[in-house]
């Protein structure tokens, strides 16, 4: 009877739940253990004490219940301790390599923001006429201006500003007009507008003297060198031949020169890919041989100066 009452008793003070279990930090524990060391998760230490009342007088004093139970719930707080410590690491480090790319996200839009508007200088810088712009005391249209502008001055400022590997410009310009004074003023306003301060060292002009050889000779030494200023520095080289009507004539002319216009045809298709751009001048430009003018790769924009004013 004695050992039944003593049974009777062990049985009296065991936990009625049933517990599953969990695996913190790699170690298995009751789930009654775990709800105990999540209690006292903030104190150093815990003794059997703590859970007193949960056992009978036989087996809190006369059995390892207890002071076992404590152990694994110490155990267990420091397992709860290091998991926490670990997902704190693993959260922290998250939040610093979110922060970084945050961080690297702000510095390209700044960067890309920074470029673009620097972007938008050079443009504005090569595009912009206000009333001091030479180009505008010329007494040019309106729609010469406009032609100017889109056509010349704009792709010339985007390739500046994107710094590609050619100009985008054409590859020449006519300035048709019977005042000669005119004419070398306003090419040499356009010169200015897209050279700004090389001009002086960057405006070539060419005269022909008669000689075929010096001119295609001069020419062609004017566009190597063109070629390696755009490629170093991006500076355009302005070519200013003047009277153009008096070279590049039509075949019915008594001046025609076959070998010369052949030459200057081929010489004015690669003159944007070369860092140069051809300005020319005519009082008549129907003197002119035909393929000049048809083909819009060697004159690409032609500027009427007669009834400007």
């Amino acid at each position: 009877m004695k050992i039944i009452s003593v049974q009777n008793t062990i049985r009296q003070y065991q936990p009625s739940q049933s517990f599953k279990g969990k695996t913190i930090n790699g170690h298995y524990y009751t789930d009654q253990e775990y709800v105990d060391a999540m209690k006292y998760k903030s104190y150093d230490r815990v003794d059997c004490t703590y859970f007193r009342d949960r056992y009978g007088f036989w087996q809190y004093y006369f059995t390892q219940a207890p002071e076992q139970h404590a152990n694994e719930v110490n155990k267990c707080i420091n397992d709860i301790k290091e998991e926490e410590k670990r997902k704190n690491a693993i959260r922290e480090e998250k939040s610093r390599a979110i922060e970084k790319a945050k961080q690297e996200l702000s510095k390209k839009i700044e960067d890309i923001e920074k470029k673009e508007n620097d972007r938008k200088k050079i443009i504005e810088k090569y595009t912009n006429l206000d009333k001091n712009t030479e180009l505008l005391s010329c007494g040019l249209s309106q729609e010469n201006i406009e032609q100017l502008s889109e056509e010349l001055f704009h792709p010339y400022a985007e390739s500046i500003a994107d710094e590609a590997q050619y100009p985008n410009t054409p590859n020449g310009i006519l300035i048709q007009g019977s005042d000669s004074a005119r004419q070398e003023k306003v090419a040499k306003a356009i010169a200015r507008q897209i050279q700004k301060e090389n001009t002086i060292s960057n405006f070539q002009q060419v005269i022909f003297d008669g000689n075929i050889e010096k001119l295609q000779n001069d020419l062609q030494e004017i566009k190597t060198i063109a070629n390696q200023k755009y490629s170093h520095k991006k500076e355009l080289t302005v070519i200013y031949i003047p009277d153009f009507d008096k070279i590049a004539l039509k075949p019915n002319k008594a001046d025609y020169i076959p070998e010369l216009n052949s030459f200057l045809k081929v010489y004015m298709l690669n003159c944007a890919k070369n860092g140069c751009i051809l300005l020319a001048t005519a009082k008549d430009e129907r003197k002119i041989e035909s393929p000049f003018l048809i083909n819009n790769k060697r004159f690409g924009v032609v500027i009427n100066l007669e009834n400007e004013d």
